[in-house]
Order: structure tokens, then sequence, then C-alpha cells
């Protein structure tokens, strides 16, 4: 046994190991610092795409490097120490470069940091990949955005270009300049903002002439030395803003712009996550060809089309439009065809669905009428039937006893005789006893005299000394004057409730309690018995249960029974008075 488990152990050992072994180790080098938005969306889709396509084997590690704001050579040197230190003990299977500064940066510290370890690059159109490297070369077109605004806005005369201070800040601007002369050359004015502060530069694009766009290429820092994220400086110009907005900056969307040629993160990290898994499954990253990728989007806002007035027919084919608020019909389409397809069935079904509610109304009102009818002649019939069984039949029965009793007497010298006479006499006296019960049930005659509480409380007594229950009666607070009808439906209820315990609860003990709530008058019947299904109970039981709710419903009241198997039976009565 002891043997057995060490195999597993050694096995399952074996197996950790072994997937140690096949993980493999990439490391992403962002430029920019780690909250800008393109690398955050870049390590997301790199994870994704990375740890599917290795089935989960990716031991994943970015850094950024944060060139734009740390340019000093001393800051370089130091990063490079960092580096080598905390990977001092993990050898990488690839690292991936997300632009030409983290490019140059490996480039540069290949022998020390990197030596051997392929690479995978987003590159410019001019940067070469180097040893041992493949990428994709990524373009820029820095006047999309331009072509795209004059496009919707054809009447614009003037384009002010807004760009930061900071080295990183001025490479865009160099791109854009050159690219941007050489397209609207005559076409339209620009002027460009560049290396302002921010106070300068609110003032300077609040207050713009008459047709005017404005281009923001970026600011990473301003000429006061004050840094921000793309999208910071972006909120900031759109916010004081006099004329609309474009730009090339990705995830900058919900910002204020109308829209621009967009850098997309997924467009890039796919096709630099296909290179990378090749790589990582044993093809030589030097024998793969440098490709080549449009990562740019045209997107708008349609806020911000409204906003500026400007038409959406103008837009080109192709351009994705973003936060478009739905119309009422695109929004409540099937809402709107169900309910005109319900109002027509509606209308078809009307007049029959109003003259089937009056016929069942009658017919209810007609039932209603017939239950309390025949309920009223069953009382009446009752109280005959009691009134017969106690007048004549008890009286005589009680004359046959007392008959019997004499007999007894004169013939007590004869004991067989006297024997058979004492017998019955006994059964003389039970019968009067029984007739005397029965009478009392089909017409309680002491609610008339005794009234309601004292009528329930004997027939608890009767029910413990016949059946040996214990029925508890609680009366609480003052009831006040109970009318005649509520109260024989009241005692109907406990009485067919009291005889449900006795014939199918198996309980020992019940307790009826009784109150009045403002205009009603609130009865309940529980026992501890082994309980049932109401709903069996009603199909089963024959009439007592029904009687009783319909009887409960004459007298405008709720009927209702509570009870599952184990938990004993409760029976509740309401009834306005």
């Amino acid at each position: 046994m002891k043997s057995s488990l060490f195999l597993i152990l050694l096995g399952a050992l074996t197996l950790q190991v072994s997937a140690q072994d096949v993980q493999k180790r990439v490391l992403v080098l962002h430029a920019p610092r780690s909250t800008a938005p393109m690398p955050v969306a870049l390590d997301r889709e790199y994870q994704r795409i990375l740890g599917d396509g290795l089935g989960g084997g990716l031991d994943f590690h970015s850094e950024y490097l944060d060139v734009a704001r740390f340019a000093e050579p001393d800051y370089q040197t130091a990063l490079r120490e960092f580096l080598a230190h905390k990977y001092r003990n993990t050898d990488f299977d690839l690292v991936m470069a997300t632009s030409d500064a983290s490019v140059t940066f490996v480039h540069n510290t290949r022998d020390e940091l990197f030596e051997g370890v392929p690479l995978v690059a987003v590159l410019s159109a001019t940067l070469a990949p180097g040893e041992n490297a493949t990428g994709v070369r990524v373009g820029l077109p820095l006047d999309a955005p331009i072509v795209l605004a004059l496009h919707m806005q054809p009447d614009t005369r003037q384009v002010f270009v807004v760009s930061g201070a900071s080295a990183y800040d001025k490479y865009y601007e160099d791109v854009a300049r050159e690219q941007l002369a050489s397209t609207f050359k005559g076409r339209v004015g620009l002027t460009y903002l560049t290396g302002l502060t921010m106070r300068a530069l609110e003032d300077r694009i609040s207050r713009l002439p008459p047709q005017s766009i404005i281009y923001v290429v970026g600011i990473a820092e301003d000429g006061a030395g004050d840094r921000f994220l793309p999208v910071e400086s972006l909120d900031l110009v759109t916010r004081v803003a006099n004329a609309p907005v474009y730009t090339w900056l990705p995830e900058s969307m919900n910002h204020g712009i109308v829209g621009g040629s967009l850098m997309t993160a997924e467009v890039v990290a796919a096709r630099t996550a296909d290179l990378a898994l090749r790589v990582l499954r044993g093809e030589p990253a030097s024998g793969i060809p440098v490709g080549v990728v449009d990562p740019m989007v045209p997107q708008v806002d349609w806020r911000q089309l409204q906003r500026w007035k400007i038409s959406e027919a103008a837009l080109p084919a192709g351009t994705a439009v973003m936060f478009r608020a739905p119309g009422l019909w695109d929004q409540y389409k099937p809402f709107i065809v169900g309910a005109i397809a319900l109002m027509v069935l509606q209308t078809a079904l009307i007049s029959a669905l109003l003259a089937q509610r009056a016929r069942r109304q009658q017919a209810e009102d007609d039932r209603r009428d017939l239950a309390g009818r025949l309920i009223s002649a069953q009382e009446a019939e009752r109280a005959h039937i009691a009134r017969e069984l106690h007048d004549d039949f008890g009286q005589r029965l009680a004359s046959f006893s007392i008959a019997v009793s004499g007999l007894k007497r004169q013939l007590v010298h004869d004991p067989g005789v006297a024997n058979e006479l004492a017998v019955l006499h006994e059964g003389s006296m039970k019968l009067s006893k029984d007739l005397r019960l029965l009478s009392h049930g089909l017409h309680p005659g002491l609610l008339q005299h005794l009234g309601l509480v004292e009528a329930l409380r004997m027939r608890a007594e009767e029910v413990c000394l016949e059946h040996g229950i214990q029925v508890a009666v609680d009366v609480e607070g003052e009831l006040g004057d109970v009318p005649d009808d509520a109260a024989l439906c009241l005692y109907r209820v406990a009485q067919e409730a009291l005889q449900n315990v006795v014939k199918h609860s198996g309980a020992r003990s019940a307790r009826l309690s009784l109150g009045r709530e403002a205009r009603r008058m609130v009865m309940h019947v529980e026992d501890n018995g082994k309980g049932f299904s109401p709903g069996h109970a009603r199909r089963s039981s024959g009439l007592g249960l029904h009687s009783l709710d319909e009887r409960v419903k004459m007298a405008g009241g709720r009927f209702s029974v509570e009870s599952s198997a184990g938990t004993g039976t409760t029976v509740r009565a309401t009834i306005p008075v």
C-alpha cells in the first residue's frame, strides 16, 4: 500500500515538473508607462491569444520602459540593471517589443539581457528588426484622421494641430507634419499649437475661428513640464474646445472627440501574437518575413455628431459609429410588433370575453344563490329533525327508560329478569344520550341560549369525553355582539374541523382560538396530528371542506386549510361582522 502511494505521488510530481518544463516564458516590453491605454490593451490581448494558443502553458511578463517621461542616459542604465537583476534566474523563450523605442532598447541590451532570445517586434516603416527577429510593420497614417474629418466637414478652412513638448510628442509631430504637408498642401490651412502649457492651449482652442477643426497628435508633456496620459490630455482639450476634435490615438473614443482613424490594439495584437506562436512552436524568427498591418480603424462618436450638427450621411463607407442612441423602433421593435398583434387579437376577442364574463358572473351568482338556499334549507331541515328527535323521540325514549326502571324495581325478587332490565335500562340511557348529541349536532340550540363561545367550549368538552382528544379553547379579547348567522357559520366550521381531527388526524390535542380584529371574526383550529395534502383532502373528503368554503364565502369571509405531512393541520376562517 505504501509503495503504491509513493508511486502515485512520484507520478504526480513528474507530471508537475513536466508541465513546468513545457511552459513558455514570454517578456513584453512597452515604451510608455503602465497606465497608457495601448500597452494595457496589448497585454490583455497577448495573454488571451498566447494563453489559448499554448493551451495554458504561458508564463507571461510585461515591463513598461516609460521612455517618454525618462529619456536620460542614467535612467536607461538603471533600467538595464534593474531588469538584469529581476530576471537573472529567468530564461525567456521570446521577447516582444511593441514600438520602435522598445525595439531599440532590445537591440542595445541584447548581449546583456536577451542573448539568444528571439524577438517579435512592432516596427515603424524604417526600423529593421535585427538578428534572430521578425515582426510587423505598423503603418502610421497620421493624415488619415484629417481625411475623415474633411470628408465629413468639407467646408473646413483651418486645421489646428495640437502636440506636446516631450521627445515622444515631437517624434509623432514630425511624422504628422510631413504627412499633412504632403496631403493637404493648398487645401486647408495648418496651424501647429505645439509645446504650449495646458493653460495656454486651453485658452487658444476655446476661441478658434469658424470652420475650424482640432487635430490632437498627442500630449504626453506640456510646455510647463506637466505630464499626462493621452486620454487625460484629450479630456482637457475637448472640455473647452469650440471646434470639433479629431485624433489617431488609441482608446480615445468616449473622451469628447468626434472621431478619427484610430489605432486599434486588437489588430496589432492579433498579427504579432500569431508570429509569436510560430516562434514559440519552434520556427526560427529570422526565417519569418516581416509583415505589414494597417491598425487604423475609422470611428466616430454618434453623440458628437449630434453636438456639432454633422450629418451621418457624410460618413465614408466602413466608418464605425459608436454610442448610437437607438431609435424608438430599433429599441422597442419586438414589443411594438407584439403590442400591435396583441391589440388586434384583443379587439377580435373582447366582445366574446365580455359576453363570456357576463355569463360566468350570472352562473356564479346563480350557483351561490342556489348554494345559499341549499345551506339555508339544510339548516332548517336540521333544526326540524333536531326538534323532532329532542321533543318527540327524546321524550318517548325517556318514557320508555322510566318504565323499564319501574319494572326493574318491581322485579327485584327475580334476579335474572332484573339483570336483563338493568341492561335494557342502561342501553336506553345511552341511546338517549346519543340521541341528544345527534340533536345537538344537527342544530346547536346552545348557540341561541348560551352564545358562540360557550357552545364551542361544550363541543370541545364533548370531543374530549367521547374521543380522549384535549381541545383547548382560547378567546382573545372582547368579541362583542356576534350576529346569529356569523355565529352559526363559525360553529359549523369548528364542528367540521374537530370532526376531521377525530377521524383523520391521529392528533392527541387541538387548539381552537377565536378573536375579533376590527370588524372581522377570526377563528383558527389547529392540531398536532399527521397532517395531509390540502388539495388531496379536498378531492377525497366529500363535501365537508367544500361546503365550509361555500358557507364562509356566502358570509363574505375567507376560508383556508394549511397542512403538510407530519406538521399537523390549521383551519382558518375569517368572517366580517
